[in-house]
Formats: structure tokens, sequence, C-alpha cells
């Protein structure tokens, strides 16, 4: 009895929780990455490449060539927010395949794809290996810095609302214990008004009796600068959740960078620059004129 010879598969996954600017330049750079490596398998020489856009309105699309994909509009509803690009060979059951996509966090169901991802499966360990080891140099070139990847739903939990919870209960922490401490100050001084009065040093009725006042008032105002603490501390935290939203405007983490998509990711590029130019100067303009008015004694 013959048996058939067992056939050995390799998977290679990698996931990235990054940001990314994909240019025309590098898709096609990255193409030719995936058409090159499949064309290296047995029966690559008659692969097949299979390719999915999905835009911003929620639509998909399969286009039947790379230039297809380019030539998207690219813009408003129209956005580009998923693509993915598979080749494999002509075989059947597909023995070796190459899928790379990238998405936008919108385009992720439940929040559990991230937004660059590749697999690479192959009858050969060796050609897995290599393919891996080229998708992860180009995706070097692509990936950018992502404060967040994640829905919106999570993104405002993590990066809004939790730091306004922690910040307001460290709040009112320090205010317990900075009243708790005018509280002892209080009863030193109240202590001290006694022993005063006892040893003789505290004569008169109505000074230990205005003494008295004092130290009782003292414990039941409120210290305005634990309100201010907590004041300064909300709007704080609040400034740092707007910066995450004024970063993420200005410096974009996700980027399909062709069609009218480029105008708009070169807008909001300079516009950052300019902005960021405005805050370092107008910081540097109050650090000068506080240190001259300093010398001139103003």
């Amino acid at each position: 009895m013959v048996h058939a010879p067992t056939i050995t598969r390799t998977e290679s996954r990698k996931k990235y929780t990054c940001g990314f600017a994909l240019t025309e330049g590098e898709v096609r750079r990255l193409h030719d990455v995936l058409v090159q490596q499949i064309k290296r398998t047995p029966a690559g020489d008659e692969f097949k490449a299979r390719y999915e856009l999905k835009f911003q309105n929620g639509s998909v699309t399969f286009p039947a060539t790379l230039d297809e994909i380019l030539a998207e509009e690219n813009f408003g509803a129209a956005s580009i927010s998923r693509l993915r690009m598979d080749v494999f060979d002509n075989e059947k059951d597909s023995s070796n395949l190459i899928r790379v996509q990238f998405q936008t966090p919108d385009a992720a169901e439940w929040s559990i794809e991230e937004p660059i991802m590749f697999t690479v499966k192959g009858q050969d360990r060796d050609w897995a290996f290599v393919t891996s080891s080229q998708l992860e140099e180009r995706i070097q070139k692509i990936r950018l810095f992502a404060l967040d990847w994640r829905n919106d739903i999570t993104k405002e939990v993590w990066l809004v609302i939790l730091p306004i919870i922690f910040m307001v209960v460290a709040g009112l922490l320090f205010l317990v214990v900075r009243e708790n401490q005018i509280h002892i100050q209080a009863m030193k001084e109240i202590e001290s008004i006694q022993r005063d009065w006892v040893a003789g040093a505290l004569k008169d009725p109505e000074g230990a009796w205005i003494r008295t006042v004092r130290a009782l008032n003292y414990q039941d105002l409120p210290d305005r600068f634990s309100y201010w603490f907590l004041g300064i501390i909300i709007a704080v935290t609040i400034s740092l959740s707007s910066l995450n939203r004024i970063y993420s405007y200005f410096h974009p983490a996700y980027n399909f960078i062709w069609g009218d998509y480029i105008e708009t990711y070169e807008k909001r590029k300079s516009h950052g620059r300019l902005l960021l130019l405005g805050v370092v100067l107008a910081l540097l303009i109050s650090i000068a004129a506080n240190i001259i008015s300093k010398r001139m004694g103003i």
C-alpha cells in the first residue's frame, strides 16, 4: 500500500496596532513584493490577484486591477476605509497565499481587527519566512505613530472619560487630606489657647474668645487653594483630552494618500505645522517678555 506524501503548510500572521501613511508609490511597491514572491512558488506563474475596497459609506467593491484602486476618488463618503490585496497560486485550494490589509478603526468589525495585518500561507517554510520579512520591511516604511486605534466609543472611554475620573478622584482625595490638615491646625490653635489661659499668659477673656472664634472659623471656611487645585486638575485633564483630538486632526493616523485625499492630507499637515510654530513662538515671546520685564523692574 502506497501512502500519499504528506503536504506541510506554513502560515505566518502579523498585526500592527499603529497608523499608516499609504501613498500610491508605497501601494505599488508593496504590490510588487506580493507578485514577486507569489511567482517564486511552484504554480506562481499563473497566479491570481483579488482586491477589495471598503468606503466610509459602508459600500464594498472588488476592483479588477491595482490601477482601478488608485483611480478612486477617495473623498468624503467615498473615502477609502479598508484596502485588502490577495495574491495566490492557481491551484484550487490556494496552497500559497499572501494577504495584506490596511484599514481605519471605523472599518474594523467590533474593533477586533488591527489597522495593519498580513497573512502568508505556503508549502515552503523558507519562502513564507522570506515573504514575511519583506512585508515587515515595507510596512516599517508605512507605519505611523497613533495615539489610539480602537473605535470611537473605546477611544472616548480610555482617552477622555477615564482620565477625567482619575483626576477628579485624585482631586477629591487631596481635598479630604487638606481639610483634615486644616482641622488639625484648628484643634492645635484651640489647645494653645487653652494652655495659655491655664498658664495665665492669656488673661483677657475677650481676646481668648476672639482667638477661639477665628480658629473655628478658619476650620469652617472653604480652603480656596484646595478648590483651585481641583479646578486646575479638571481643566488640565480636559485640555489633554482636547489635545488628543487636535493632534489626531492635524496628524491623521490612518491615511490612504491618493486621489482627492492628497490635498486634504497635505492641508492638515501644513496647518498643523503652522499651529505648532505659532504656539512655540508665543511661548518664546512670553518667556522673553517676562525676562525683560524682570530686568527692567516692571
